[in-house]
């Protein structure tokens, strides 16, 4: 029927209804059939439809393996493993029958280091029942799910390594290309193989072919013409296109000789080279038949007949880091005025506040190196990359220094080695006493962090409450300003409560915790025992990534869960996230930081991984420790999240407050750590004891400490240390490391040197 058709029969029923009624019942019926038989002929092949095929090629998939398993085997490498410890998880992608499984799981028994966990993905029942029969490995899960379907359900970051054979054709690279990317973690690599733009071109001519001269046979239409790359420089750039990084790649072809045309049908049939085809008619095995003629007819070459495989492959890398053009130019670093510019002006109508900086002010003004530009040099430094927050009528210029106005910061700012010097000892990092102590209150721990610098420690029994109360007593008398509890995990101890409540106002406290055991009644109980801050440790938005990471499954569940509890108790809460080089992404954090302020987190600290405990072993590790550039990337990101007003908590970076810009490392200068059993050290990441505070008073520690740590390091001083502890039992006595004294050449960090001029 015309669209003319149409109106004639509506300008009929007018004129003549009994008629019209008829004629129009008539078209309607006309119209149903050409619907219906539009719809036929628009039902496309789709995956359900490909994923039979296989099934039942699924018995008789081996003639497909046996000829070009050899090239599949190209692209099983480890190489890109290498740097690679722990638990690797690999997705391989489309597995068919597990030929690529198999292979990765013998090459890693044979040379793979640490454990391989393999996810084999299939939407073919068939192939992934076969699968599962051939591989019987606790090492491999099975999935059957398409594929798109099953990466939108992956969360960002899990694969170190992706592996996809010979499935290209059913994809659509323009959505598959950005979903491997999310998954893959920084510095994964995807490797796979696939017919290249070509492959049995003259086999599609003949369905296409036979299509138009049968139609009435045809039941469903297939995509004959798939989206296959060129040439191997058409598949690398589809990949870098999204940031990938091209590794290896080649092409190659395999032409396939049959006696018989007829062979020739059954291998297409039973390797499903051409999957879908047999869809397309009602009647397959007669069109067959018609097949096999025309190939016959078209691929006789003397007495033999013929096909090529075509195929390009491709190994490539994602970035560690992401590439520095995706920062917007108006999120550079800079000076973090205009969003703090609300807190400042609050602070300078803060009447509190206000008398507090003139106390300060009066402090410092005796001393003749002091003067009002310098203490707002002393302001600026301090504020350099930080977000001012106010708690509780309190300012948290940065959590690594007493709030303000508190007696604490007063502490921090009078324990100066000459009394009549404040602000010239503060100048030159001249100190009777540490800013900051943390106290291991016990070994003990619920997870097995792999990061942990509790690790490889020897130690004697964990100091008593009385004995820790006591060492915290002369910790205060000596002007130490802030006191934080660390582990282990602290909440382990059931007498936490009691020694904070020892602590009067002379020191802030903080709690490090992986948030096991804060329940609503903890948090609330150690909120009226004195505690300042609690910091939860949670390393990503992934469950799975944190999960590992910790070594347990709840992991992630619990640190949430303790976030918000900390909140709601009334805590300064603070989330504490240790960064893998692998990890390090802009994507990544800014979906950590909204995850964290969702529940409640007033700040985040992130830090980067240090050779220290069992990461002492890994000091080539090129995925887990930082370079420059990685701290740089780290450093710009903070200084993004902390311009913006709304969405994100305040963010510090701990590799950016002990860098070259602003205080620098300062362990054994301004900090200390004491150990479970009373072992003083610069810090928990190195392990060097001067004397234990059971044996001394930790004044006379402190001092011997202080004057061989020298002065603050331009960056994490356990970092350069890490290469000479190797091999050592902890802690060693300071007498016998005399790597300690050897600081090197460098100037002072920016914040000090901002205040000596």
């Amino acid at each position: 029927m015309k669209p003319g058709d149409y109106t004639r029969l509506v300008r009929r029923f007018l004129r003549d209804p009994v008629t019209g009624r008829l004629r129009i019942y008539k078209g309607v019926i006309a119209l149903v059939k050409s619907f219906a038989y539009y719809y036929l002929l628009c039902r496309k092949v789709n995956c359900k439809d490909y994923a039979l095929e296989y099934d039942k090629a699924s018995g008789t998939y081996e003639r497909w393996t046996d000829l070009m398993g050899k090239y599949s085997r190209t692209i099983v490498k480890l190489d890109c493993f290498e740097s690679t410890t722990g638990q690797v998880d690999i997705l391989d992608l489309a597995c068919g029958k597990g030929y690529i499984t198999a292979n990765l799981l013998g090459l890693w028994d044979e040379k793979g280091k640490g454990d391989i966990r393999i996810t084999a993905v299939d939407y073919s029942k068939g192939m992934l029942a076969a699968a599962k029969k051939a591989i019987r490995d606790s090492r491999v899960s099975f999935v059957h799910s398409e594929g798109l379907d099953f990466l939108k359900r992956v969360p960002d970051s899990t694969y170190y390594g992706i592996f996809f054979g010979w499935a290209l054709p059913y994809f659509d690279h323009k959505k598959l290309v950005p979903q491997l990317a999310r998954v893959l973690r920084p510095g994964g690599i995807v490797a796979l193989i696939s017919n290249r733009e070509g492959t049995l071109e003259d086999i599609e001519d003949i369905f296409i072919d036979l299509i138009a001269s049968n139609p009435e046979q045809v039941s469903r239409i297939a995509e004959m013409s798939f989206r296959l790359p060129q040439n191997e420089e058409g598949l690398e750039k589809w990949f870098t296109g999204y940031g990938f990084k091209p590794i290896e790649k080649g092409s190659g072809e395999e032409v396939v000789v049959f006696d018989d045309p007829s062979e020739l049908v059954r291998w297409l049939r039973e390797t499903s080279a051409v999957a879908g085809t047999g869809c397309i008619f009602k009647d397959e095995h007669r069109i067959e038949s018609s097949i096999v003629r025309e190939i016959a007819r078209r691929r006789r070459i003397g007495n033999k007949y013929s096909i090529n495989h075509s195929f390009v492959w491709g190994i490539f890398r994602k970035p560690f880091e992401e590439d520095s053009q995706n920062v917007n130019i108006s999120e550079k670093r800079g000076r973090m005025f205009l969003s703090n510019l609300p807190v400042l002006l609050r602070m300078l109508t803060d009447l509190r506040n206000l008398r507090f900086t003139k106390g300060i002010h009066d402090i410092l003004k005796p001393d003749p190196g002091y003067s009002f530009a310098g203490y707002l040099r002393m302001l600026s430094g301090s504020v350099r990359g930080e977000r001012i927050l106010r708690h509780k009528g309190r300012y948290v210029i940065t959590s690594y220094v007493p709030p303000v106005p508190s007696r604490a910061f007063l502490s921090f700012l009078t324990a100066s080695k000459d009394p009549s010097r404040p602000f010239g000892d503060l100048a030159w990092a001249r100190r009777r006493a540490p800013l900051s102590t943390y106290l291991c209150i016990t070994d003990r721990c619920t997870y097995k962090c792999r990061h942990c610098s509790a690790k490889l420690r020897r130690g004697g029994p964990e100091l008593s409450t009385k004995q820790w109360i006591n060492v915290i007593g002369k910790l205060q008398n000596m002007g130490t300003a802030y006191i934080g509890f660390t582990g282990g995990e602290p909440l382990m101890r059931e007498d936490m409560e009691e020694i904070i409540s020892s602590i009067d106002e002379r020191s802030a406290t903080v709690l490090f915790t992986n948030g096991k055991g804060l329940s609503p009644k903890r948090a609330k109980s150690l909120n009226k025992s004195g505690l300042f801050s609690l910091s939860v440790s949670l390393d990503s938005a992934n469950p799975v990534t944190h999960n590992r990471l910790r070594g347990d499954d709840s992991a992630f569940d619990t640190a949430l869960s303790a976030i918000s509890n900390s909140r709601k108790a009334g805590l300064y809460t603070i989330v504490q996230a240790v960064i893998f080089k692998r990890e390090l992404s802009r994507k990544g954090l800014f979906r950590l930081f909204k995850l964290v302020k969702k529940y409640g987190a007033h700040e985040i600290r992130i830090h980067q991984p240090v050779p220290s405990g069992l990461l002492l072993e890994s000091l080539d590790s090129r995925d887990i420790f930082f370079s420059d550039d990685n701290r740089s990337l780290l450093f710009d990101i903070q200084f993004a999240a902390n311009r913006r007003w709304f969405g994100f908590p305040k963010v510090s970076s701990f590799p950016y407050t002990e860098g070259a810009e602003k205080f620098g490392c300062n362990a054994g200068i301004i900090h200390s750590y004491v150990t479970a059993s009373g072992e003083m050290t610069p810090c928990d990441f190195i392990p060097v004891t001067f004397g234990n505070v059971l044996d001394e008073n930790p004044e006379d520690i402190w001092k011997r400490m202080n004057s061989k740590a020298g002065i603050p390091k331009p960056g994490c001083w356990a970092i350069d240390l890490a290469p000479f502890l190797q091999g050592h039992r902890f802690p060693i006595d300071s007498n016998d490391f005399k790597t300690l004294s050897a600081s090197g050449d460098h100037d002072f960090p920016r914040f000090y040197r901002d205040l000596q001029e």
